[in-house]
């Protein structure tokens, strides 16, 4: 039951963490860059995408970074996998961005990599720190 509540917790604070993210500083950041502008999806579709991308999200945290905590140092462990697999996969996606998108640029790559670190470092720290409580 604590590892159910572990990650919905994670998964909740990564969800409103990246919510607050993307409209303060991602978005704007975006219109200002990409010239061809950001589409304004419909709802459903931003619905579907953030139920797959979060949960895909969630379930690689949980399989290739939570599994390399150790309990005894969870926290130092939890923000240095987290980070890790935040930068590897956030990277990936900005720099397909990169080397698709025209207008995509080194400062978004850096931007949304660095984000990337941040969340998934303290997401699996959240994690962590709802299991082992």
């Amino acid at each position: 039951m604590r590892g159910l509540q572990a990650v919905l917790g994670c998964m909740t604070y990564m969800l409103i963490m990246d919510a607050v993210w993307i409209g303060n500083v991602a978005l704007p950041l975006y219109q200002r860059t990409l010239k061809a502008g950001v589409t304004q999806n419909n709802t459903v579709n931003i619905a579907i995408a953030a139920v797959l991308v979060y949960g895909m999200i969630v379930l690689g945290l949980m399989v290739f970074a939570a599994s390399l905590v150790r309990e005894s140092n969870w926290l130092s462990d939890s923000l240095f996998w987290g980070g890790l697999y935040g930068l590897v996969t956030y990277t990936i996606f900005s720099g397909t961005n990169l080397a698709i998108f025209q207008d995509w640029t080194l400062l978004l790559l850096a931007t949304d990599s660095l984000w990337g670190v941040v969340l998934c470092a303290s997401s699996l720290s959240i994690y962590h720190a709802i299991l082992y409580r």
